[in-house]
């Protein structure tokens, strides 16, 4: 199983199992996924030990609120877009994921290229903005749900 040797896992792996754990709907799983890959790519203690106080508490949305706070630290202008989008679609934070989802378009992030086909994206389907910027990345446009596995 995934998790028989979590130690021998790289930080793809991690950030693959947290979306898997996301798309499934085990959001205990996708923090706990999430905080290990956050660790093993080398995520400064001080941000680590407020996302794992907030994790302690149980509440998924705490979690992710924790950690967009954390974005106020970054320089202007050296944004690691990638990075803020995901916890900006999981708050259901839609203009400010559809902005930085521009951003990272600008940016030239390989990582948008699952946007077609990851679940995480699925709130975002219907929006004119993000249909554009599948259109602009060439990318297939999925109907909501249909990505999940619902009908």
């Amino acid at each position: 199983m995934l998790s028989e040797r979590p130690e021998s896992r790289g930080p793809g792996d991690f950030w693959v199992l947290s979306r898997i754990a996301h798309a499934q709907g085990d959001h205990a799983g996708c923090i706990s996924y999430d905080l290990a890959w956050r660790r093993q790519v080398g995520y400064p203690k001080p941000l680590l030990e407020d996302l794992e106080a907030a994790r302690a508490e149980g509440e998924p949305e705490l979690y992710w609120r924790t950690h967009a706070e954390s974005f106020a630290s970054y320089p202007k202008g050296l944004e690691p877009a990638h990075l803020f989008i995901d916890v900006y679609v999981r708050l259901g934070e839609t203009e400010l994921t559809l902005d930085w989802l521009e951003e990272a378009y600008g940016q030239r992030r390989p990582h948008l290229t699952s946007l077609g086909v990851d679940p995480l994206w699925d709130p975002l389907r219907s929006h004119p903005r993000f249909i554009d910027l599948l259109v602009r990345l060439e990318l297939p446009q999925a109907p909501p749900g249909a990505v999940a596995g619902e009908s």
